[in-house]
Protein backbone atom coordinates (compact mmCIF):
# COMPACT_ATOMS: atom_id res chain seq x y z
CA UNK A 1 0.00 0.00 0.00
CA UNK A 2 1.52 3.62 -1.03
CA UNK A 3 2.82 4.94 2.35
CA UNK A 4 0.99 7.85 2.56
CA UNK A 5 -2.58 6.33 2.03
CA UNK A 6 -1.17 4.43 4.61
CA UNK A 7 -0.83 6.61 6.83
CA UNK A 8 -4.09 8.35 6.73
CA UNK A 9 -5.64 4.37 7.39
CA UNK A 10 -3.76 4.12 9.77
CA UNK A 11 -5.07 7.58 11.82
CA UNK A 12 -8.40 6.63 10.64
CA UNK A 13 -8.27 3.58 11.78
CA UNK A 14 -6.80 4.43 15.32
CA UNK A 15 -9.81 6.65 15.17
CA UNK A 16 -12.15 3.84 15.06
CA UNK A 17 -10.43 1.29 17.45
CA UNK A 18 -10.92 4.65 19.78
CA UNK A 19 -14.91 4.93 19.37
CA UNK A 20 -14.99 1.29 19.16
CA UNK A 21 -13.91 0.73 22.95
CA UNK A 22 -15.61 3.71 23.85
CA UNK A 23 -18.56 1.65 22.65
CA UNK A 24 -17.52 -1.48 24.89
CA UNK A 25 -16.08 -3.63 22.01
CA UNK A 26 -13.22 -5.73 22.29
CA UNK A 27 -10.79 -4.89 19.20
CA UNK A 28 -7.72 -6.38 17.63
CA UNK A 29 -5.27 -5.29 14.81
CA UNK A 30 -3.53 -7.97 12.53
CA UNK A 31 -1.08 -6.39 10.13
CA UNK A 32 -2.22 -8.98 7.39
CA UNK A 33 -4.39 -12.19 6.84
CA UNK A 34 -1.54 -14.65 8.15
CA UNK A 35 -1.86 -13.05 11.66
CA UNK A 36 -5.55 -14.01 11.68
CA UNK A 37 -5.32 -17.93 12.27
CA UNK A 38 -2.79 -17.24 15.13
CA UNK A 39 -5.31 -15.23 16.79
CA UNK A 40 -8.17 -17.21 16.00
CA UNK A 41 -5.70 -20.04 17.92
CA UNK A 42 -6.06 -18.01 21.31
CA UNK A 43 -9.56 -16.34 21.14
CA UNK A 44 -11.06 -20.10 19.97
CA UNK A 45 -11.30 -22.92 22.42
CA UNK A 46 -10.76 -26.48 21.73
CA UNK A 47 -14.33 -28.88 22.19
CA UNK A 48 -16.56 -25.77 21.41
CA UNK A 49 -19.15 -24.84 19.15
CA UNK A 50 -18.52 -22.68 16.30
CA UNK A 51 -20.33 -21.56 13.09
CA UNK A 52 -20.21 -18.70 10.98
CA UNK A 53 -22.07 -16.84 8.36
CA UNK A 54 -22.13 -16.04 4.69
CA UNK A 55 -18.64 -14.09 4.33
CA UNK A 56 -16.19 -13.57 1.43
CA UNK A 57 -13.89 -12.10 3.83
CA UNK A 58 -13.88 -15.45 6.11
CA UNK A 59 -13.06 -17.57 2.58
CA UNK A 60 -9.85 -15.12 1.73
CA UNK A 61 -8.54 -15.73 4.71
CA UNK A 62 -9.09 -19.64 5.03
CA UNK A 63 -10.42 -19.55 8.04
CA UNK A 64 -13.64 -22.12 6.60
CA UNK A 65 -10.85 -24.76 6.25
CA UNK A 66 -9.05 -23.94 9.48
CA UNK A 67 -12.06 -24.54 11.45
CA UNK A 68 -12.42 -28.24 10.09
CA UNK A 69 -8.92 -29.09 10.61
CA UNK A 70 -9.32 -27.65 14.53
CA UNK A 71 -10.52 -29.68 17.96
CA UNK A 72 -13.78 -27.77 17.65
CA UNK A 73 -17.42 -28.71 16.47
CA UNK A 74 -17.99 -26.84 13.73
CA UNK A 75 -21.79 -26.36 12.38
CA UNK A 76 -20.29 -26.74 8.42
CA UNK A 77 -23.67 -24.53 6.71
CA UNK A 78 -21.90 -25.53 3.19
CA UNK A 79 -20.99 -28.94 3.79
CA UNK A 80 -22.07 -30.99 0.89
CA UNK A 81 -24.21 -33.36 2.03
CA UNK A 82 -26.65 -30.60 3.72
CA UNK A 83 -30.13 -30.43 1.57
CA UNK A 84 -32.00 -27.06 2.61
CA UNK A 85 -33.71 -28.22 5.40
CA UNK A 86 -30.10 -29.27 6.70
CA UNK A 87 -29.37 -25.90 6.10
CA UNK A 88 -31.78 -24.17 8.16
CA UNK A 89 -31.19 -26.49 10.80
CA UNK A 90 -27.61 -25.69 10.77
CA UNK A 91 -28.03 -22.16 10.71
CA UNK A 92 -30.73 -22.19 13.75
CA UNK A 93 -28.44 -23.89 15.37
CA UNK A 94 -25.89 -21.65 15.29
CA UNK A 95 -27.86 -19.51 17.47
CA UNK A 96 -26.42 -21.74 20.23
CA UNK A 97 -22.71 -21.90 19.50
CA UNK A 98 -20.01 -20.94 21.64
CA UNK A 99 -18.20 -19.04 18.94
CA UNK A 100 -19.73 -17.37 15.78
CA UNK A 101 -17.41 -15.60 13.08
CA UNK A 102 -18.44 -13.26 10.20
CA UNK A 103 -17.53 -9.97 8.97
CA UNK A 104 -19.24 -6.89 8.73
CA UNK A 105 -20.26 -4.71 5.75
CA UNK A 106 -18.94 -1.45 6.76
CA UNK A 107 -17.38 -0.39 10.34
CA UNK A 108 -18.12 3.56 11.11
CA UNK A 109 -15.09 5.33 12.09
CA UNK A 110 -17.26 6.41 15.34
CA UNK A 111 -17.69 3.00 16.13
CA UNK A 112 -20.33 1.82 14.97
CA UNK A 113 -21.41 -2.17 13.04
CA UNK A 114 -23.39 -1.47 10.10
CA UNK A 115 -24.93 -4.94 8.53
CA UNK A 116 -26.98 -5.96 5.23
CA UNK A 117 -28.39 -9.45 5.24
CA UNK A 118 -30.36 -11.25 3.18
CA UNK A 119 -32.31 -14.81 5.57
CA UNK A 120 -30.89 -12.64 8.34
CA UNK A 121 -29.42 -15.29 10.45
CA UNK A 122 -25.97 -13.52 10.33
CA UNK A 123 -27.44 -10.82 12.19
CA UNK A 124 -29.80 -12.66 14.24
CA UNK A 125 -26.56 -14.27 15.55
CA UNK A 126 -24.63 -10.78 15.95
CA UNK A 127 -27.52 -9.50 17.96
CA UNK A 128 -27.64 -12.52 20.20
CA UNK A 129 -27.28 -16.05 21.06
CA UNK A 130 -23.69 -17.24 20.34
CA UNK A 131 -21.61 -16.40 23.40
CA UNK A 132 -18.51 -15.21 21.67
CA UNK A 133 -19.10 -12.95 18.03
CA UNK A 134 -15.67 -12.52 15.96
CA UNK A 135 -16.29 -9.80 13.14
CA UNK A 136 -12.87 -9.86 11.08
CA UNK A 137 -13.08 -7.01 9.33
CA UNK A 138 -10.25 -5.63 5.79
CA UNK A 139 -9.34 -2.03 6.33
CA UNK A 140 -11.81 -1.61 3.31
CA UNK A 141 -14.68 -1.82 5.21
CA UNK A 142 -13.94 1.49 7.36
CA UNK A 143 -16.11 4.30 6.47
CA UNK A 144 -16.91 8.02 7.83
CA UNK A 145 -20.13 7.62 8.69
CA UNK A 146 -23.50 5.54 8.82
CA UNK A 147 -24.82 7.09 5.27
CA UNK A 148 -21.16 6.16 3.90
CA UNK A 149 -21.89 2.91 4.93
CA UNK A 150 -25.18 1.94 3.09
CA UNK A 151 -23.56 4.43 0.27
CA UNK A 152 -21.10 1.14 -0.01
CA UNK A 153 -23.49 -1.31 0.34
CA UNK A 154 -26.32 0.13 -2.31
CA UNK A 155 -23.47 0.31 -4.73
CA UNK A 156 -20.60 -1.76 -4.56
CA UNK A 157 -21.27 -4.33 -2.13
CA UNK A 158 -24.61 -5.81 -2.89
CA UNK A 159 -24.22 -5.70 -6.09
CA UNK A 160 -21.09 -7.62 -5.90
CA UNK A 161 -22.22 -10.54 -3.61
CA UNK A 162 -25.36 -10.63 -5.78
CA UNK A 163 -23.39 -11.35 -8.59
CA UNK A 164 -21.64 -13.94 -6.79
CA UNK A 165 -24.35 -15.57 -5.68
CA UNK A 166 -25.91 -15.59 -9.25
CA UNK A 167 -29.20 -13.54 -8.07
CA UNK A 168 -31.80 -12.46 -10.44
CA UNK A 169 -31.23 -9.02 -8.85
CA UNK A 170 -31.66 -5.22 -11.05
CA UNK A 171 -28.46 -4.03 -9.31
CA UNK A 172 -26.58 -7.14 -11.00
CA UNK A 173 -27.08 -5.88 -14.42
CA UNK A 174 -26.86 -2.01 -13.10
CA UNK A 175 -24.62 -1.93 -10.81
CA UNK A 176 -26.50 -0.26 -7.66
CA UNK A 177 -29.35 -0.83 -5.83
CA UNK A 178 -32.63 -0.69 -7.27
CA UNK A 179 -34.62 -1.23 -3.87
CA UNK A 180 -35.86 -4.41 -6.13
CA UNK A 181 -38.81 -6.33 -5.09
CA UNK A 182 -37.15 -9.32 -6.04
CA UNK A 183 -37.05 -13.06 -4.75
CA UNK A 184 -33.96 -13.07 -4.64
CA UNK A 185 -33.19 -9.93 -2.96
CA UNK A 186 -30.05 -10.19 -0.49
CA UNK A 187 -30.51 -7.15 1.33
CA UNK A 188 -33.65 -7.19 3.54
CA UNK A 189 -31.93 -7.12 6.75
CA UNK A 190 -30.28 -3.49 7.87
CA UNK A 191 -28.60 -3.54 11.50
CA UNK A 192 -26.94 -1.13 13.46
CA UNK A 193 -24.92 -2.45 16.10
CA UNK A 194 -24.21 0.99 18.32
CA UNK A 195 -23.33 -0.67 22.03
CA UNK A 196 -21.93 -3.64 23.55
CA UNK A 197 -24.24 -4.73 25.81
CA UNK A 198 -22.66 -7.79 27.08
CA UNK A 199 -18.71 -6.82 27.29
CA UNK A 200 -16.14 -9.30 25.87
CA UNK A 201 -18.92 -10.67 23.69
CA UNK A 202 -18.27 -9.11 20.25
CA UNK A 203 -14.79 -8.63 18.81
CA UNK A 204 -13.62 -7.01 16.21
CA UNK A 205 -10.31 -8.24 14.48
CA UNK A 206 -9.63 -5.72 12.21
CA UNK A 207 -6.92 -6.59 9.03
CA UNK A 208 -5.06 -4.02 7.38
CA UNK A 209 -5.53 -5.77 3.98
CA UNK A 210 -8.56 -5.03 1.51
CA UNK A 211 -10.77 -8.25 2.09
CA UNK A 212 -14.18 -9.25 1.05
CA UNK A 213 -17.07 -6.94 -0.67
Amino acid sequence: MEEHVAAILEEQLEETIHNLNGRRFETYICENRKEVLPLLDELIKDHTVVANGGSVTLQEIGVLDYLKQRDVTFLDRMAPNLDEAGYMNCIREALHCDTYLMSSSAVTRDGQLYNIDGNGNRLASLLFGPKQVLVIVGINKLVADLEAARARMRNLSAPANAHRLNCQTPCVKTGMCMDCRSADRICAQELITSWQRFPGRIKIIFVKESLGY
